[in-house]
């Protein structure tokens, strides 16, 4: 009996361990950030642990194992939906359960999943001061060249830059998501250099899908401050997202600078 016990607590741990972190993904249809019954539960769509990569059942529901050093739960943004920013929840010791809505975005993408992105760098907001005017312009630009969405790959940057810089350029402001990337001048003091790029714009590697084209956005190497992550774990995390496209999708790398 003891070691029959023995063994159902062993196999107890073990399960709880490979199922760390648990959710769905869904169609937020009333924008609450909740799950409400009858709204639609994806199937298909890739969530992280920043090193694991599964996709969500038909039900929507997800499990990952966890992984030590990551401190995100993030989906890949599947096309046709939008996040408003949140395709990331920060992990917390308390919380086991994180469920992702998403909202349908009518954007512009052909029927053969073809589309424009706006590619914008360097940006460099550090004064603060008088910035309305060219982010105004990035907008009118977006809007008619039809872009599907817009990338800033960098350099956003110090603490001002940091703090400022999502207030003149989101999703919800441009009229299109709104993607960000780290930048060798926004790795800056803290407990570790990327830790006040989180706090606002979320991991510094992740991936999303827009028509025919699966996009990875992956971090700078160094840069003012050293970085808190692992060159082995994103490479490692990159496998596993490639895993899960099918042969033949065209790929997209984006980055600060050349690795």
């Amino acid at each position: 009996m003891r070691k029959r016990n023995l063994l159902l607590c062993m196999l107890g741990c073990t399960l709880m361990s490979q199922a760390a972190y648990q959710g769905r993904v869904f169609v937020d249809t009333n924008r609450n950030g909740q799950y409400d019954k009858g709204e639609k539960l994806l199937k298909g769509v890739c969530v992280s642990d920043g090193l694991h990569v599964v996709k969500t059942a038909a039900d929507g529901s997800f499990s990952l194992p966890g992984f030590e050093r990551e401190r995100f739960i993030f989906i890949t943004t599947p096309s046709g939906y939008q996040t408003d920013n949140k395709h990331y929840i920060h992990i917390s010791d308390q919380n086991r359960s994180y469920d992702f809505g998403v909202q349908p975005l009518q954007g512009y993408v052909a029927p053969d999943g073809s589309h424009q992105y706006l590619h914008i760098a360097d940006t460099e907001i550090f004064n603060t001061v008088n910035q309305e005017d060219w982010a105004n312009e990035m907008r009118d630009l977006a809007a008619n060249e039809k872009v599907a969405f817009m990338i800033h790959t960098g350099d956003i940057c110090y603490e001002n830059g940091l703090k400022n810089h999502i207030k003149l350029m989101n999703t919800s402001n441009m009229g299109c998501p709104v993607f960000y990337c780290l930048g060798n001048h926004d790795l800056v003091k803290g407990k570790y250099g990327e830790e006040l790029f989180e706090s606002i714009y979320g991991p510094v590697y992740y991936s999303f899908d827009f028509g025919s084209t699966h996009y990875i956005v992956t971090p700078m190497w160094g840069g003012d401050h050293a970085p808190g992550f692992r060159r082995e774990d994103v490479f490692r995390w990159i496998e596993q997202d490639l895993a899960q496209q099918p042969a033949g999708k065209p790929i997209v790398f984006f980055n600060h600078d050349l690795w």
